[in-house]
């Protein structure tokens, strides 16, 4: 993997400690059996089982919901850039944040 790849593979264990110390044990074609060697074909990560991706699911879905309007547009801004993308949720916050102030 590359420099960014390790990087990214960094920050996600640390969001989410816990989440990737066991992999998942699998029986291969060849008859071996050991960790899972399916890779996505883009990221080059460990393919996560359902129950894993539940659990991330689980946990940005309560970041999100203890996050202020004002916050989650911070946030976009600085994943996204100012005002880039994502035009119809920054819409909706952008009412919230007026509805609130009035």
């Amino acid at each position: 993997m590359g420099e960014y790849a390790d990087k990214m593979a960094a920050e996600r264990q640390s969001q989410y400690p816990g989440l990737y110390d066991r992999r998942p044990v699998v029986r291969h074609g060849d008859g071996s059996i050991g960790p899972s060697k399916t890779r996505h074909p883009k990221t080059g990560y460990p393919e996560m089982r359902k129950q894993e991706r539940m659990v991330v699911v689980e946990r940005n879905r309560a970041a999100r919901a203890d996050r202020t309007p004002q916050q989650q547009l911070a946030l976009l801004n600085k994943r996204l850039g100012k005002n880039v993308g994502a035009q119809r949720e920054r819409a909706r916050l952008h009412s919230l944040i007026e509805s609130s102030s009035s």
